[in-house]
């Protein structure tokens, strides 16, 4: 007898069977929540999970069978529980940006909002509903597959642990298990095209998890268009779905509009609304959004917060992107931590991931993730194919519809994506790129003097082996910023000039070698140290606008910075000075001269008396 009482914790530590689906109605029958830990997760993992969670109990295969041996012990009477709208249904742990997991607190009151509008929303026919379960209960897109048939009086069938995918969803849309809907991620999706989906007594997919795409939805329909397919969003932290979307043939894939009793906000950093169109960042209000995560005050402070338009409510921070369309659907851009910056562009992967997926229809999955090359971020697209795709015609395709900042360079063609235990792409588990996956023809090797020096300095700057006389610099790898440093090291080496322009046009150490002009490198001299200097002709036009009335402000940019943790203030300020001591500019300013001339002045670093000031508001009230 454990005792238990409203938001205590029961583990499930039990492989996916009957017994699983049993446990899980006893912990809430009883009161508590239960907590997933996944059998097949590395031990330090459901270590973490065990130790972060301290469940009362813990349900395993052991724990049944002593069950088994005394269940006649127990009394079969329903239990007089008192269980409230505000009580935890479950914990969910997911991946965390530190490293380890974090357990997710969903209410009773969340989960049953999301099953009241699955049941309304996906079955107008009370006569289906017979759901299949084989994924993960540490996924919450499992929730679906085992609450909503149970509350509607209809039936799971529970999949072998051992089949794989493949075998599972061969068996799930065969008539002898008359399976009428099935919910799986995208990469799921990939697989049941290639099957004989016209005679299933399949009806309805729902897909969720991570990111359709459109050409994903034809495959499916071409196959069968009696098939309805929903695209339903939505993060652990707001209770499986808050969003959703039918996608029909050829339409575009949205996420569609908010379920029963949600909010959807897309917002600016100032928390403020913005137009149809405007990319920003999403928040989820509503009944859905739980109550935050287990034994991290901090980061559910900082992720849910209060909605500044309906008072007494709180909305989730996803750090999800989209946008509002015209139509009053949402179109989903992808995480705010799948925007990268390389060199100083910012940059959304989604973007470039649907741009690839357009070029054949031969690409089955697309990912484009930074990852580290020759002491740079590059962007590497790694893709799965039917067929067989030209690197270098792909890249041609790209760069007609990109920016050259978003244009990977490298290609990786893989067999699978690798995808983690609940079926996403795991992108932490994609291999990093190395000279063979640079876009090549058939190597020809430098014939002459300037051609090998040429080659020697490309093979430096784009940090690779064996540079041939006919490949592209971009193909390579290369981009603006490193054309630069090749045009630099050929006048010092070779006293002569290459345009950026012709380098753009002609970007083959054959063509260059025969291009380059005769000039001497010069570099930029240093200024003679001097009193004060003569202005800019720009430094004159916003000195004149500084002095107009109203205009004094007009180029001060204030801004504030959040720092967590502590802070050693004298280091701080001392940072600050070895700053201002090496760039003269910061130490610039303007007056005028004994004839009435404005001049910039440098004020020597020794006679710099700065300063950080700073208040401790730690124990104010």
């Amino acid at each position: 007898n454990y005792t238990i009482k409203p938001d205590d914790l029961i583990g499930i530590k039990l492989d996916r069977s009957e017994n699983m689906i049993v446990a899980i109605l006893g912990i809430l029958k009883s009161g508590a929540a239960y907590v997933p830990i996944d059998v097949n997760y590395p031990q330090d993992r459901i270590a973490y999970i065990e130790e972060d969670s301290n469940c009362k109990a813990i349900i395993d295969e052991e724990e049944m069978m002593l069950h088994n041996l005394e269940r006649f012990r127990f009394g079969k009477e329903n239990l007089n529980t008192i269980i409230k709208p505000n009580d935890l249904a479950y914990v969910i742990y997911t991946s965390g940006s530190t490293g380890q997991p974090k357990g997710v607190m969903i209410e009773n009151k969340n989960l049953y909002n999301y099953l009241k509008w699955c049941s309304d929303f996906y079955f107008e026919n009370q006569q289906q509903g017979d759901f299949g379960l084989f994924s993960s209960l540490s996924f919450d897109l499992t929730v679906t597959s085992i609450f909503l048939p149970l509350i509607r009086g209809h039936k799971i069938k529970v999949f072998n642990n051992n089949w794989n995918a493949h075998e599972i969803l061969l068996d799930y849309i065969s008539t002898s298990n008359a399976l009428d809907i099935v919910k799986l991620t995208p990469s799921h999706l990939e697989l049941l095209k290639d099957f004989d989906l016209k005679d299933t007594p399949l009806k309805k997919i729902i897909v969720g998890g991570e990111s359709l795409l459109s050409r994903q939805v034809d495959e499916i329909l071409k196959v069968n268009s009696e098939l309805v397919i929903y695209n339903e969003y939505g993060p652990t932290e707001s209770t499986v779905g808050c969003m959703v979307k039918v996608i029909s043939k050829d339409s575009p894939v949205t996420i569609g509009k908010p379920i029963s009793n949600t909010q959807i906000y897309i917002l600016d950093d100032c928390l403020n609304p913005l137009a149809v169109g405007v990319t920003g960042k999403l928040y989820i209000s509503g009944a859905g959004v739980g109550r935050g995560y287990l034994n991290k005050p901090e980061l559910t402070q900082e992720k849910f917060i209060s909605n500044p338009f309906i008072e007494g409510e709180k909305m989730y921070d996803t750090g999800d992107l989209g946008r509002w369309l015209a139509d009053g659907d949402l179109e989903f851009l992808g995480r705010k931590d799948h925007q990268v910056k390389i060199r100083g562009y910012r940059i959304e992967l989604g973007e470039i991931e649907n741009a690839i997926s357009q070029f054949s229809e031969d690409l089955k999955q697309v990912v484009v993730a930074a990852k580290e090359s020759n002491q740079e971020k590059v962007l590497i697209a790694y893709f799965t194919t039917d067929g067989s795709i030209d690197k270098s015609e792909l890249r041609d395709f790209l760069q007609e519809r990109l920016p050259d900042y978003m244009v990977p360079g490298f290609y990786i063609e893989l067999d699978e994506l690798p995808l983690t235990p609940n079926g996403k792409i795991d992108r932490k588990a994609l291999p990093g790129a190395d000279g063979e996956d640079l876009i090549r023809g058939e190597y020809v090797a430098p014939r002459n003097e300037t051609e090998e020096k040429l080659a020697a300095i490309w093979q430096e700057v784009l940090g690779i082996e064996k540079v041939g006389v006919r490949d592209s610099f971009f193909e390579l790898g290369g981009h603006s910023l490193s054309v630069a440093q090749v045009i630099n090291r050929t006048h010092k080496q070779f006293g002569k000039t290459i345009t950026i322009k012709l380098f753009f046009e002609s970007p083959t150490i054959e063509e260059l070698s025969k291009e380059l002009q005769d000039s001497e490198y010069i570099a930029i001299p240093k200024a003679p140290e001097s009193e004060s200097y003569p202005l800019t002709d720009s430094q004159r036009r916003l000195w004149i606008m500084s002095q107009l009335e109203g205009g004094s402000l007009a180029y001060n940019m204030p801004g504030a910075v959040s720092l967590k943790g502590n802070i050693d203030i004298d280091k701080f300020e001392e940072s600050f000075k070895l700053l201002l001591q090496r760039h003269e500019i910061l130490r610039t300013y303007f007056k005028a001269d004994n004839e009435g001339d404005i001049r910039q002045y440098i004020i020597p670093a020794e006679q710099l008396d700065f300063k950080i000031s700073s208040e401790d508001f730690s124990l104010a009230e």
